[in-house]
């Protein structure tokens, strides 16, 4: 099976943007599956961003010899981010570019598309291929970026759709993206057991330079208000009035950190991110809207019971035996939540074995193993072919 991404970006060590991305193409590749990305670069964006422009094409060797990427990367200019519809048409017409002079020679059996905006840009470079979308978005936008004849089209072509999360099905079924009949599978986003493994907790302090006795609460993601940074650093500053409790945010973003006890604040390169994670004694993240949240699944790899959202796009991976949940925008809810695991450490040896129990049918390996059975499924039906 030959499958060609379509997506707006594709992560490197100097640009990691969209992480997800990287780790199905891969692990597909590693699969077996033949792999070409499409990933327009906006030009803009690499300058005011201060990182690398690639070249157009390249190719990201993921196992030599074994597992080798094409990536096509065409270069388009873009309008900041006020440039909306000039935007996306750019980047459609690079990636339509490339798609027929390069791509469509190499025999492709099917068109993949990352979130719902960019299904409809990959039904214009090719209708007459099988398309699935996957649609992961925290906030689903496809109808502020396209016409609704534009949207039809890409629905007509449509053969399958990859959903993240209940909450996303839930709610592509009541814009009208989800039609009767079309198939789909619900597939939590995955990790990767050699990126994201447990760790002693006493080694990771050590290496970290942390207190060995001290009770650690991790965050990781946007310092913004829908991941709720500055929440999280309220309701610690309210639990350290009655007794200690050390933080550490992994992240950047307007809403800086600033509570008592902070270990630190800040990006930490990704390769890190463990570390940190395995030093911690829970996790805390009272994000607002997700589509499934990858530091969260991140998180329980690691064994932290996780303090979060009551919200629908944590229902498939957050469960009594694994997290508390509150409402995310309460701070005294979050408060009450932290202070409970700092002052129960067998509340949260229980809740870490439950973590992990969660954490074990969430490697990246069973889900492209899941999405590639789904694929070949539907592949097969006469009407896709």
């Amino acid at each position: 099976m030959h499958v060609c991404f379509v997506v707006e970006g594709y992560p490197v060590p100097q640009d990691p943007f969209m992480p997800f991305i990287r780790n199905t193409v891969a692990e597909m590749a590693r699969q077996g599956v033949q792999c070409t990305v499409i990933a327009p670069q906006s030009v803009t964006r690499a300058v005011m961003h201060k990182v690398p422009i690639r070249p157009r094409h390249w190719q990201d060797v993921v196992e030599p010899g074994r597992a080798v990427v094409d990536i096509w990367q065409p270069w388009y200019i873009t309008l900041s981010n006020r440039g909306g519809r000039f935007n996306l048409d750019q980047m459609i017409r690079a990636a339509r570019k490339v798609y027929r002079t390069q791509v469509s020679k190499q025999s492709v059996d099917l068109l993949y598309a990352h979130f719902w905006h960019t299904g409809v840009a990959a039904s214009l470079l090719d209708d007459a291929k099988p398309l699935f979308v996957a649609c992961g978005e925290s906030k689903i936008a496809v109808q502020e970026c396209f016409t609704p004849q534009e949207i039809r089209k890409m629905l007509d072509q449509l053969s399958g759709t990859i959903y993240v999360s209940t909450k996303s099905y839930e709610e592509s079924l009541k814009l009208g993206l989800q039609q009767e009949g079309k198939p789909y599978v619900i597939l939590p986003n995955g990790y990767d057991p050699q990126r994201f493994p447990p760790m002693d907790r006493q080694a990771a302090r050590q290496k970290l330079g942390w207190p060995q006795d001290a009770c650690v609460a991790a965050f990781v993601g946007a310092f913004d208000a829908r991941k709720g940074a500055a929440r999280v650093s309220q309701a610690l500053t309210e639990v350290n009035r009655a007794r200690p409790v050390y933080a550490c945010f992994i992240g950047d973003g307007p809403e800086r950190p600033d509570c008592p006890n902070l270990l630190h604040a800040g990006r930490v390169d990704h390769a890190q991110v463990a570390t940190y994670l395995n030093a911690a004694d829970f996790f805390v993240l009272p994000t607002t809207h997700e589509g499934c949240c990858n530091a969260i699944i991140e998180a329980l790899a690691c064994g932290l019971p996780v303090i979060s959202s009551t919200g629908s796009f944590n229902d498939d991976v957050l469960t009594p035996e694994n997290s508390i949940r509150i409402d995310p925008m309460d701070v005294q809810a979050l408060a009450k939540a932290i202070d409970t695991l700092a002052a129960d450490p067998e509340r949260r040896r229980a809740l870490a074995a439950g973590a992990r129990a969660t954490a074990a049918g969430l490697t990246i390996e069973q889900r492209v193993r899941r999405l590639i059975a789904f694929l070949e499924q539907i592949e097969d039906q006469p009407e896709c072919g």
